[in-house]
This record gives C-alpha cells, sequence and structure tokens, in this order.
C-alpha cells in the first residue's frame, strides 16, 4: 500500500470510530438476527414448509422458499414497534406466496417494476391478511401513518409521496421449489475433503436472487499472466473475462471497499483460499460452501453423562445446524414402525441394566419392619379399628439410571 493511501486509511478510521449514533434510534431498533429464530419458526408454521429467512438489500420479497425482510427496522417510535412490523411482514410474504403473487418463470423486470407491481396487489394481499390475522391491520395503519409521516418530515414542506415499499415489499423472479426427497440415512462411506486453514473471516452485506456462475476454465488457462492488485475493483467489473485465482489473504486491507460490492454473482471454486467473506445464503439452487462439515465449521456444543466416572463431560458432543431442504412428514413414524422388534429388545436390555435398588415402605412383605408402619398398626389397635398389615421394608428395583427417548 503507498504512502498516501495507508495515511487516508488512517484518517478514514479514526473518524469512523469517531461517529456517533444516535442513543433514540439505537434503542427503537430491532435488527432481523436477533429475532431470525422466531421469524423462522412463525414463517414455518403459517407455511407449513422449510421456509428460510435471509436479511434482504432493503424491502425484501419471497422466493420459494425463502421470505427476505430488512435487516434491520426502525421505522416506528418504539422497539416494540418494530418488532410487531417485523411479524407484520412475515404474516403479509405467508399470504403473498399463499395467493402466488411472484413474477411468472421466465419473466424478469428491474427494481420499479418489482415495487410497482407489488403495490398494485397489496389490496389483494391486505383483505386476505386482515381476515386471517386481524391484529396485522392495527399494526400496517400505524406503519402507514409513521411514513406518511416521515415523508412530510423529510420534504420541508414540498409534496413527498411516502416511501411505502416497506409495507408491500417487491416481487421478484421466479425460483422453482425445493424436489420433495425423502430423507436418506447418512452415509459413512462419504470421504470428507482436507479443511482449509481460515485466517480472516468479513461479514458481507445482504444480497438477494443470488445466481452461480461456473468458472471457465479454457478462459482461465489462455489468458496472459498479469499483476493486478486492485482486487476489489476486478471483483466488482467482472464482465465473463475469466482470471485465475491466487488465494492470498489481503482481505483485511480491502474491507472499505468489498461493502461497496454486491455479491449477486457468485463463482465456486475448489482452489484453496486463506480467508472468507461471510454472507448469509439461502436456497436450493446455490450452496455458501461446497466441501463436507468439518471441525472447524460453526457447531453447537452440550456436555454428555460420563457413566464411569458419574460426571458430565464438557462440551463433548457438537451440533452442526444445517437448514432443513426435504422433508417427509411419516418419516419418523415409518422408522419407528419398521424397527419395532429392535425397539422392543432394547427396552428389554434396557430395562434389566443400571436398576438401582429403592426402599420402598409399606409393603406386605419384606426384610425389615417399618417402624412407622408399626407404630400405625398399634395405635389402629388400641383405637379398635382395623389395622394395616403391610408393615415391612422391601428393596425394589425402581430407580432407573437409563432414559429412552423412543
Amino acid at each position: 500500500m503507498e504512502l498516501d493511501q495507508l495515511i487516508f486509511q488512517k484518517i478514514f478510521r479514526f473518524y469512523e470510530r469517531r461517529k456517533k449514533a444516535d442513543p433514540q434510534l439505537l434503542a427503537r431498533t430491532v435488527k432481523l438476527a436477533d429475532i431470525k429464530p422466531r421469524l423462522t419458526l412463525l414463517a414455518r408454521a403459517l407455511t407449513g414448509d422449510a421456509i428460510d429467512i435471509t436479511a434482504a438489500t432493503r424491502e425484501g420479497g419471497w422466493q420459494a422458499n425463502i421470505f427476505y425482510l430488512p435487516e434491520k427496522i426502525s421505522l416506528l417510535p418504539s422497539a416494540q414497534d418494530n418488532l410487531a412490523f417485523y411479524i407484520y411482514r412475515v404474516c403479509y410474504l405467508y399470504v403473498q406466496r399463499k395467493l402466488n403473487l411472484n413474477w411468472p418463470p421466465g419473466r424478469e423486470a428491474d427494481l420499479a417494476s418489482s415495487r410497482l407491481q407489488a403495490r398494485l396487489s397489496a389490496h389483494e394481499v391486505l383483505s386476505v391478511l386482515f381476515e386471517e390475522f386481524p391484529a396485522m391491520e392495527n399494526i400496517y395503519l400505524e406503519a402507514k401513518e409513521q411514513l406518511a409521516a416521515l415523508a412530510a418530515q423529510s420534504s420541508n414542506g414540498k409534496q413527498s409521496e411516502p416511501d411505502y415499499t416497506w409495507l408491500y415489499g417487491r416481487w421478484m423472479k421466479y425460483l422453482a421449489p425445493p424436489p420433495a426427497e425423502n430423507l436418506q440415512h447418512i452415509n459413512e462411506l462419504k470421504k470428507r475433503l482436507a479443511a482449509m486453514e481460515i485466517n480472516t473471516e468479513l461479514a458481507a452485506k445482504a444480497a438477494e436472487e443470488v445466481e452461480t456462475i461456473q468458472v471457465d476454465k479454457k478462459a482461465q488457462q489462455d489468458f496472459v499472466l498479469t499483476h493486478n492488485f486492485e482486487k476489489a475493483e476486478t471483483a466488482e467489473e467482472f464482465s465473463g473475462v475469466w482470471r485465475d485465482f491466487d488465494g492470498d489473504d489481503t482481505l483485511k486491507d480491502d474491507q472499505e471497499a468489498l461493502n461497496e460490492i454486491n455479491l449477486r454473482y457468485t463463482v465456486r471454486v475448489d482452489d484453496p483460499v486463506h480467508s472468507v467473506y461471510r454472507a448469509d445464503f439461502a436456497g436450493h439452487t446455490t450452496a455458501a460452501e461446497s466441501r463436507e462439515t468439518t471441525a472447524d465449521s460453526f457447531y453447537l456444543s452440550y456436555p454428555e453423562w460420563n457413566h464411569k466416572t458419574r460426571s458430565y463431560l464438557p462440551d463433548y458432543c457438537k451440533v452442526f445446524p444445517r437448514p432443513v431442504g426435504t422433508k417427509e412428514v411419516d418419516y419418523y413414524q415409518k422408522t419407528i414402525r419398521h424397527n419395532s422388534r429392535v425397539l422392543l429388545n432394547l427396552r428389554k436390555r434396557f430395562a434389566q441394566m443400571d436398576n438401582i435398588l429403592e426402599q420402598v415402605r409399606r409393603q406386605p412383605t419384606g426384610d425389615n419392619f417399618d417402624i412407622d408402619a408399626v407404630t400405625d398398626m398399634y395405635a389402629d389397635l388400641r383405637a379398635h379399628r382395623t389395622p394395616d398389615e403391610r408393615i415391612y421394608l422391601a428393596q425394589r428395583k425402581r430407580r432407573k439410571d437409563l432414559a429412552m427417548l423412543f
């Protein structure tokens, strides 16, 4: 990096750190990343499909099994109202998806036409939405009034039309739904590729309608070697001219330039890399990583019970979260019925294992007397009542140290 570039970078970062955000704006802002699990659960409960929720560049829309929502919302005066607005958008996209209001296959329009079409079809969606979810009408009216007030405030007395795209979203191009494949057992013979050493990882800005482009190996081989140090500019101005990938780790140096890149077009390669530019990725036509899951991937750990030492092994088990792409509602019941004989044998074997003797009181027979029961018996005899003859203590294998979930 040249001296003037280094000085500019230092000054730019200094003023970036000195920026002060409005505390009231921060207090009412709701980020999609914080409530994404709740919204995903709501979307899947409404539709009955494996819906993925992804951050949009602005207002968002829907494609196949993907709901695009704004990355953060601060339009309404309180955080609770902005959270309710997210719920409204999920319900709106659910109704829009049910009515199949989107661009047909083979049709794709510009952003302005997509927003206009979404607004023209909004009355059809809203009528069904308010009928199924009456509470959404108050959220809609409040958000509409707030958008009108913001438009009047920003226009300084001039006539300005409110931006209702936040309420209606936009139409998106057709994306075929994922194939309804049955769940398959895990193939233990699959080979894992070697894990790559990742030194740098940065989060990318949201991108919609991502398309994957195949690498033209012939054009790469025919290209004459040149040195191009402006990698961000090369990536942004890509127009079908293929270059070889050097795999250098310069991601931190190009961080500011990379924030201006739109990741709509991606290239899948198997070349080794040393840095990752991470983005939220959803959809069945493309994949963010073509390799298998390794131990370096993101996982959730939980302890495992060690029976020998009778203690927990901390962070012993790992769960690698993955979005559900296929489903079969009766897969569990089919598996249980198919293996019913095996499960019965397992239950019998587990029932004979690790049964701890437990002292049971007031038994008709046993090895020792129950002092409390004997005292009650003599009290009943003195009161001329029929005594309870269960006056013994017995040892029974009633306390089990194992639990079965099937």
